[in-house]
C-alpha cells in the first residue's frame, strides 16, 4: 500500500499487484463516502505509474467496485431458508475491507450448520 499519492482530503493509496515480470494489477483505492468519477481513478494510477518511470504501459481490463465499510448488520435481511453471504451478507472486514478470509471462516460454519439443519434466521454471524 503506497500512500505517497495526493490525498486531497481522504485517505488514498496504490497498490500494485505483480501477475507475471511484465503483467500486474494496479489499484487506486481511497476511503470516502463518495466515489470519484471513473477518468479519476484510471488519472490517478496513470499519475502515479509515470512517478515510478512507467511509462511504457497497456491497460488490458478495468473493474471498478465499492466495498461497503460498515458494521451495519446485514444478517437483518436473512430468513430461516435465506441468507446473504459474502460482502451483500456483511462478511468483508469493516476495518479494511479484507473479505476472502472472513468468507472462508464463515462459509465452513455456514456448510456445518446447514449440516445440521439449522434456521438460517439464527445462524451466528459471529463465527
Amino acid at each position: 500500500m503506497d500512500f505517497s499519492i495526493p490525498q486531497d482530503g481522504s485517505t488514498r493509496f496504490i497498490y500494485v499487484l505483480p501477475l507475471k515480470t511484465n503483467e500486474a494489477l494496479v489499484e487506486y483505492t481511497l476511503f470516502s463516502k463518495e466515489l470519484l468519477d471513473d477518468i479519476s481513478y484510471e488519472d490517478g494510477i496513470k499519475a502515479y505509474l509515470n512517478r515510478k518511470g512507467i511509462t511504457n504501459f497497456s491497460i488490458l481490463r478495468k473493474e471498478k467496485g465499492a466495498i461497503p465499510m460498515t458494521a451495519y448488520p446485514f444478517s437483518y435481511h436473512n430468513s430461516s431458508n435465506l441468507m446473504q453471504i459474502g460482502t451483500n451478507g456483511g462478511w468483508t472486514k469493516a476495518s479494511t475491507g479484507y473479505t476472502f478470509y472472513n468468507c472462508s471462516k464463515k462459509t465452513l460454519a455456514l456448510r456445518a450448520a446447514l449440516k445440521q439443519g439449522s434456521n438460517l434466521k439464527t445462524f451466528d454471524e459471529r463465527t
